[in-house]
């Protein structure tokens, strides 16, 4: 019977590993994963801040006033100045806003034209579509098919597995009970995390399967045989 039961592990084992290779593991995209609490592999938690407008996001802006509308809603890419192109005002300065801010500068600006308007602006992006994402991205590099840049999801849950999924997967070279995540913790400061991937296989021990922050680096090294 204990053989038997080994064998069985061996197997699921052996399967998990197959999906990672391969690229194929499905991951839902509310799983919520944060690293968990207790023993193991936990990720460390800054400040949550709200993305700032760069070159290249497109922004959707809707404007109206006094329950009619006067801008109808319609994405507007940021131009490599740094500036979107509204009716009536004309060109708007905006790298380095963030949305709040940028609302609060089109109804100073609406303000000249229109009683108390309402502005509304949210980022447009889809992961799909392959635009620049304003959560940020992770860098996925080593053993992967796709290395590269992985943008972060509205959603900042992109975990370890789900940024080497998108990656195209491992190769089969990989060594999949270290791969290791760099991240910058200041300017001149940098810290290391190692992850088992295996350990999620055969453990379930999802701890290990950390949420990234924009900017970290995950690296797949080559299994030395």
């Amino acid at each position: 019977m204990k053989e038997s039961g080994q064998t069985s592990l061996r197997v699921v084992v052996v399967a998990f590993l197959s999906s990672v290779l391969s690229g194929c593991l499905l991951f839902n995209d509310d799983s919520g994963v944060t690293g968990g609490s207790g023993s193991g592999v936990q990720s460390p938690r800054g400040t949550i801040v709200d993305p700032v407008i760069r070159a290249g996001h497109s922004i959707r802006i809707g404007v109206s006033g006094a329950g009619k509308k006067e801008v109808e809603d319609m994405p507007r890419d940021v131009s490599a100045k740094g500036e979107i192109l509204m009716p009536l005002i004309g060109v708007v300065p905006c790298d380095g806003l963030s949305l709040q801010e940028l609302q609060k500068k089109l109804e100073e600006l609406y303000g000249q034209y229109i009683h108390e308007p309402q502005i509304s602006v949210s980022f447009m992006y889809a992961p799909e579509g392959g635009g620049l994402s304003p959560w940020g991205t992770v860098l996925v590099m080593g053993e992967v098919n796709r290395k590269g840049p992985v943008n972060i999801p509205p959603t900042r849950d992109l975990t370890v597995l789900k940024a080497i999924q998108m990656a195209g997967g491992t190769t089969q070279m990989a060594a999949l009970s270290k791969v290791y995540v760099t991240r910058k913790i200041s300017e001149t400061e940098r810290r290391r995390i190692e992850i088992n991937l295996t350990a999620i296989g055969r453990q379930g021990d999802t701890r290990q399967d950390i949420v990234l922050q924009p900017d970290d680096v995950v690296f797949v090294p080559e299994t030395i045989m």
